[in-house]
């Protein structure tokens, strides 16, 4: 049961995301989120060898955070299915429309994470309106960073060749920091 107006905008693109997906020759499920440790949906493709991990975020607003735990148990999941050639964490955030600011329109953005360093390093990711995607770093004595592809429907992700989904390097943000033990 959903108790409230969010968390029901929340369950409401997830489980679009998870039609989108079985429609599609895709089998995905929801996986019930953040009370048992795991990541919102999880999709897989066996005749294209691909899994995506994915963290569905919905709001109103004009930024959209996932936290660092949310972000880890997508990463768990790809570790626990190696057998899978192509195993991705997506991120997925819509921004619905306003009632009150006209100029809020409904926007979807996906973010395939094609590479990553330093993610237990990272704090939270942040998704503004406009599909600006930035990190925070947890200490900044470390790097980290996440290399992503963006897309605007989960159609362009799905009929992607697996040749397509080679890592791309398309840097988001990256901490310039050093470490303390690169100093010396």
């Amino acid at each position: 049961m959903v108790h409230t107006l969010r968390a029901a905008r929340g369950y409401s693109f997830e489980k679009s995301i998870v039609d989108q997906f079985n429609a599609d020759r895709w089998t995905a499920r929801r996986l019930g989120g953040s009370s048992t440790g795991l990541p919102d949906i999880v999709a897989t493709s066996s005749s294209r060898q691909m899994l995506f991990s994915i963290e569905a975020k919905s709001t109103i607003g004009d930024a959209c955070y996932v936290p660092n735990d949310q972000l880890v148990r997508c990463y768990e999941i790809l570790r626990m299915f190696d057998m899978y050639s192509w195993r991705y964490i997506v991120l997925a955030f819509k921004f619905a429309k306003s009632k009150t600011n006209k100029n809020k329109k409904l926007q979807y953005w996906y973010f395939v994470v094609e590479d990553y360093y330093g993610i237990h390093n990272i704090k939270s990711v942040k998704c503004k309106r406009d599909g600006q995607l930035t990190i925070n770093i947890k200490d900044i004595e470390y790097k980290a960073y996440l290399l992503t592809r963006t897309y605007t429907t989960l159609k362009e992700i799905m009929e992607m060749e697996r040749e397509a989904y080679k890592p791309v390097k398309v840097e988001v943000y990256t901490s310039e920091r050093k470490s303390l033990h690169n100093k010396q």
